[in-house]
């Protein structure tokens, strides 16, 4: 069941907290982003614990976060190809996008011939 499968979340913490389950049954697990503009420092501690995870077979994709968390109205959400529609800052919007199609062409090649990808649900578990 776990044979060629990847893991796939936001931020390193995320394994545990939404996927402890199969975090040490999967062949690589990727974590997505790391800088946080809005939070200086948070980029360095989280390659650091990317760096001393104690599992080999972590990748890390290295993207800079769009700054989209609760950024979105999730009382009438709005669905968009890129997720769901940032309606409380418009240069939130657009690095949303711009990530968006980041992430799609770095993670491709990391999941295209995968037997099971296990992520987050759509959205996120809590918004972001």
């Amino acid at each position: 069941m776990f044979e060629n499968s990847v893991l796939v979340v936001a931020h390193p913490d995320d394994d545990i907290l939404c996927l402890s389950s199969v975090v040490d049954k999967v062949d690589k697990i990727v974590f997505c982003f790391n800088d946080y503009p809005a939070i200086p420092g948070l980029g360095i501690a989280r390659k650091k614990t990317i760096d001393e995870y104690p599992l080999s077979n972590v990748f890390s994709l290295d993207i800079t976060e769009p700054q989209s968390f609760d950024k979105a109205n999730w009382e009438e959400p709005v669905i968009t190809e890129y997720g769901i529609k940032l309606s409380k800052c418009r240069e939130s919007e657009a690095r949303y996008t711009e990530t968006y199609e980041i992430l799609l062409h770095r993670i491709s090649g990391l999941v295209a011939d995968r037997a099971n990808v296990y992520t987050h649900n759509p959205w996120g578990e809590y918004g972001h």
